[in-house]
């Protein structure tokens, strides 16, 4: 019979389960409640090849002073293998050619080719079952990237608690194609790492450098660095550059100076509200390797930069926020300032977009002005589209000529396209017109991911 209107319903009687087949396992409060999971080691896994191939080609035309033009085009590969050798190790090879074109009104067409090899390297352990990294050939230094490029080897260990010490040593290539196969500068470095925390919330490290140039004793460099993140919501980094000279050095005094020093901290209040301070100093080292181009004695021993700034961001609500930066400099000869106020609007005038607008303000060594941008971004499904506008107007110091004043405009637009699941494709395209100023440049960019 059908129960009453408001009557209580028995419960179902629990459904047969067959008798369980696995034995009861030991279970702790600290432990997770999910089976434990077991990997395979790097050196049982299959070997697999992974990485991006591009074709980036751009041209600029000029039309100032008569039309001139520049091409420029790139193609390369950055490819990774994992475990080739059956030793659970990683190879690493990062190329390109790289092509440029100038040609200039009554005047034969300039071309140069590059061959630019930035990484070809093995590197074995330094994972979680294996604190000994080793790794030789073409490499940027793995735990002091600040070491620059190394033709050579580098050891790492890591202890127990995860600090880390090791030394490389090799050839040291030049930044630039034409000398990067070049072993004119040789170095040996020493680096180590103190880390405190379960996160390592607390990294001390340091570096000791030393380089020679054809045979000649060149660079002492020493590397100090600091990071303390204590919170999620704060975080502070500090990096310096000290460099030793001898007497054999001529313009500069001997002893220690600060080359470099850079110190940045970030500060998040809440999900809305950031800010960022940065300060940073600069000299100029004397050098026999050639990694600065057309330095003058008098820039070597006097030159100097010093920087500034301060950055806040505070989003209004999910889709409107703003942002504000001071920026303030000085060199061994003038000082400037710039400021920058934006805003931001996601979703406002179409849905998957953003909407932005800005303003800034800069006083230079030469000139000083103000100046807006506005751009407009959307993504589709898998396609990614942006356009800008920027004018500025900026007043010649110390010029008394006709254009005193120059105003500047330029539209910019990259659209980003998806061709199947390997391939993509980006267009960007630029125009610049106004004052003294008539330029314009196309890019295209394909790229294959494997």
């Amino acid at each position: 019979p059908k129960p009453d209107a408001g009557a209580e319903v028995p419960p179902k009687p629990p459904p047969v389960h067959p008798p369980w087949t696995h034995p009861p396992e030991n279970w702790a409060a600290d432990h997770p409640l999910l089976a434990p999971a077991f990997g395979r080691r790097p050196e049982e896994r299959e070997s697999e090849v992974h990485g991006r191939a591009w074709l980036d080609l751009h041209h600029t035309t000029d039309d100032v002073g008569g039309t001139k033009n520049y091409d420029f085009g790139r193609l390369g590969t950055d490819t990774r293998v994992t475990n080739p050798f059956g030793a659970g190790g990683e190879l690493q090879f990062d190329a390109e050619v790289q092509k440029r074109d100038f040609s200039f009104p009554d005047a034969p067409t300039e071309s140069d080719t590059d061959f630019v090899l930035r990484r070809f390297s093995y590197a074995v352990g330094g994972t979680r079952d294996e604190p000994t990294r080793f790794e030789a050939g073409r490499f940027l230094a793995h735990e002091f990237p600040e070491l620059g490029l190394v033709d050579g080897v580098e050891w790492t260990r890591r202890a127990e608690g995860g600090s880390r010490f090791g030394v490389n040593a090799g050839g040291l290539p030049e930044p630039f194609p034409q000398k990067m196969n070049s072993f004119h500068d040789l170095g040996f470095a020493l680096f180590g790492r103190y880390v405190s925390g379960e996160k390592e919330e607390l990294r001390l490290g340091g570096a000791l450098q030393n380089t020679w140039h054809d045979g000649a004793t060149d660079r002492n460099l020493f590397l100090a660095e600091a990071e303390w993140r204590p919170s999620k919501s704060f975080s502070w980094r500090n990096l310096a550059w000290v460099d030793y000279y001898d007497s054999g050095d001529t313009l500069k005094s001997q002893g220690f100076e600060l080359t470099e020093f850079t110190s940045q901290g970030r500060w998040r209040f809440g999900d809305d509200w950031g800010a960022s301070a940065t300060a940073s100093h600069r000299r100029y080292p004397e050098l026999l390797r050639e990694e600065f181009v057309n330095l003058s004695p008098d820039l070597i021993q006097n030159g100097k930069l010093d920087r500034g700034s301060i950055a806040l961001w505070h989003d209004f609500s999910r889709k409107t926020r703003i942002d504000a930066r001071v920026d303030a400099w000085s060199d061994q000869d003038d000082s400037g300032t710039t400021a920058d106020l934006g805003m931001a609007w996601r979703d406002l005038l179409y849905a998957n977009g953003t909407v932005s607008l800005s303003v800034y303000k800069a006083d230079g060594s030469f000139s000083s002005g103000e100046g807006v941008r506005a751009s407009a971004s959307k993504a589709w499904e898998r396609t990614f589209g942006m356009l800008s506008y920027e004018y500025s107007s900026f007043d010649q110091k110390d010029f008394t000529g006709a254009q005193s004043t120059l105003a500047h405009h330029a539209l910019y637009g990259t659209l980003d396209l998806p061709l199947g699941d390997k391939w993509n494709l980006t267009i960007q395209g630029e125009d610049r017109f106004g004052d003294e100023q008539s330029a314009w440049g196309l890019g295209l960019m394909l790229q294959m991911r494997f």
